[in-house]
């Protein structure tokens, strides 16, 4: 049985890791719209990369920086929310769990930060943010205790 939560315990903060992230950005781009120039940049980065970074460069300082605030949020709360989860399943292996959410959480937003111009003060949040949230809420998380693990 501990072996299936461990196995379990990491997709399961991954997935709600995601989904919280995503909740949190949409309800950042309903509050605060980026724009159709920011929006044409995006698409345009589907299909061709570098052009969609230079119409996402070029539309930058047209986007509010609340709709940033609101992406650095999703992050922060995906990693907490994940990193939970995880922990919570894994039982003894909270923190590790929960540190390995972190790390994939930290490896997706510097991969984000990369790939998509972001304002420089995006890079220290999206990065001590998310990661030390998610970290700090796997130490904290109290391992769900079973008969099988007393």
């Amino acid at each position: 049985m501990r072996t299936f939560r461990l196995v379990l315990a990491l997709p399961a903060g991954l997935i709600i890791m995601m989904a919280t992230v995503e909740a949190i950005e949409s309800i950042g781009h309903r509050a605060f719209p980026v724009g159709p120039e920011m929006t044409a940049g995006i698409e345009l980065l589907k299909t061709d990369p570098e052009a969609g970074r230079e119409a996402i460069r070029a539309a930058l300082p047209t986007v509010p920086t609340s709709a940033l605030v609101f992406v650095v949020l999703g992050w922060t709360a995906g990693g907490a929310a994940g990193a939970f989860l995880a922990g919570s399943i894994a039982g003894r292996a909270h923190v590790a769990l929960g540190v390995a959410v972190a790390a994939l959480l930290l490896a997706a937003c510097v991969m984000n930060l990369v790939m998509i111009p972001h304002p420089a003060w995006m890079w220290p949040a999206g990065i001590v943010l998310p990661a030390g949230t998610a970290v700090a809420v796997a130490a904290m998380t109290r391992p769900r205790q079973t008969a099988a693990l007393r």
